[in-house]
């Protein structure tokens, strides 16, 4: 498969992540900020929206970070062999396809922090989810801005 057929195909898987997030972030919009309080007599609705939302957040942000990133600098002929991940946002943050590697610490930082559940600290999973849906909101669009990065930049996708 060529470099850019495979992008396309991790641009789709992305694409259906980043729907499904957003669909999550819709069905949730009237429990949002959430409250402590308000944990314990969640729907099982909401309940499973709030388990969409999180792992769509997470998946987005491993696919882009894992899939898309080194795929993108390989099909723009970076030099990327030997190099850490953190050389790659670096590098990404140079070519100004990445607004700064801060921004994608705190996303994989918040991406951490909602992988564990706090049942015993209702106000620690209100604020890790509280988190959750705004970093939401900026990883879809960054999604977005990355794109129409690549179909601006790279041939044929």
């Amino acid at each position: 498969m060529k470099e850019q057929e495979i992008l396309r195909s991790n641009i789709g898987i992305c694409d259906i992540h980043a729907e499904r997030l957003q669909s999550a972030l819709e069905h949730l919009k009237h429990l949002f900020p959430i409250q402590p309080s308000s944990l314990k007599n969640l729907h099982d609705q909401d309940l499973s929206f709030l388990e969409l939302l999180t792992s769509r957040f997470a998946k987005l942000q491993d696919a882009i970070g894992q899939k898309i990133f080194p795929k993108l600098l390989e099909i723009l002929e970076e030099d990327t062999e030997g190099q850490s991940f953190l050389d790659l946002l670096n590098k990404l943050e140079k070519l100004e396809i990445l607004e700064s590697v801060e921004f994608w610490s705190e996303l994989r930082k918040i991406r951490n922090s909602i992988a564990h559940e706090y049942p015993d600290n209702p106000e620690l999973m209100a604020e890790n989810l509280n988190q959750a849906v705004q970093a939401s909101f900026k990883l879809l669009d960054y999604w977005v801005f990355l794109k129409n990065f690549m179909d601006r930049h790279i041939d044929r996708l």
